[in-house]
This record gives C-alpha cells, structure tokens and sequence, in this order.
C-alpha cells in the first residue's frame, strides 16, 4: 500500500505541475488575446479615422473640382468674349484701311453698332418725322456693307 500510495503522490505532484504549467500556458494565451484585442481596436480606430479623412478629402476634391470647372468656363467665356473683340476691331481696322475714312469717336460708335447687331431688314433712309438721314448715312451704309462682307466672309460653314 506504501508503493501504491507513494505512486499516487507521484502522479499528484506531476499533476500539480501539469496544472500549474497549464494555468501559465492559459494565462499567457489570456494575455495574447488582450493584446490582440487591442491592437484590433487600435487598427480599427486607426481604419475609421482614414476613412473619415477619405471622405473629408473626396469632398474636397469634389470641391476644387468643380471650382476647376467654373474657372474654366468662364475663361472659355473671357476667351470668346476677348475673340469676338478682336474680331470686331480687325474688321474695324480693315475697314479704315480700306476705304481711307477718318478715325473719329462718331466713326468707331457707327461700327461698333453695326458689327455688334445684325443688319436690319429696315431699309428706309427716314427719321421718325420723315426727314432724309444726311451723310452719316453714307458712313453708315459703307460701315454696312462692309460689316456685312465681314460677316459672310467670317460666318461657320
């Protein structure tokens, strides 16, 4: 009975060790999960603030861009606008050149009219009370013909 009772103390010490080696084991596998779980929630604290920036900076994108457009539209209207000018002071030119008129404030008014607006279907030389126009008509109708030149020679096709 001695041996049999020396053999079971023998196998309860090695069992107190296994245990004692196993709570160690559980113990520091608890601990893992701890620091596994909190580098989880850091990942994803660190995942929620770099989408919340994702989305800060398509908002600003979205922005800027279209602030691009607006700006590029109105260059493109700038740009039309300035070619249209160019347009109508080459034919002013053009039309100084050609016909040997003198530059005059009168002059540039008549032109500028004329280019700018379609030549109208009214072709009565009368005022209002019915009074022959003098010579500026003359200056007009040449500034006329010649805008209308103008305008055919640079119309689309």
């Amino acid at each position: 009975m001695q041996m049999q009772l020396s053999s079971r103390s023998g196998e309860v010490t090695q069992l107190h060790q296994r245990l004692q080696r196993l709570e160690q084991e559980n113990d520091d596998l608890q601990t893992r999960v701890r620091r596994l779980k909190a580098t989880q929630e850091d990942l994803d604290n660190k995942l929620e603030r770099a989408e919340e920036q994702l989305v800060f900076a398509q908002q600003e994108f979205d922005d800027f861009e279209s602030q691009v457009e607006e700006s590029t539209q109105q260059s493109r209207d700038q740009i039309q606008d300035l070619t249209a000018n160019v347009t109508m002071y080459q034919t002013f030119l053009s039309y100084i050149l050609q016909t040997g008129k003198p530059y005059t404030a009168r002059t540039v008014d008549k032109l500028e009219c004329i280019i700018k607006e379609p030549p109208s279907s009214d072709t009565d030389d009368t005022d209002e009370e019915g009074n022959e126009n003098g010579d500026d008509d003359t200056l007009e109708d040449g500034c006329s013909q010649f805008c209308e030149e103008q305008r055919t020679k640079l119309a689309p096709k």
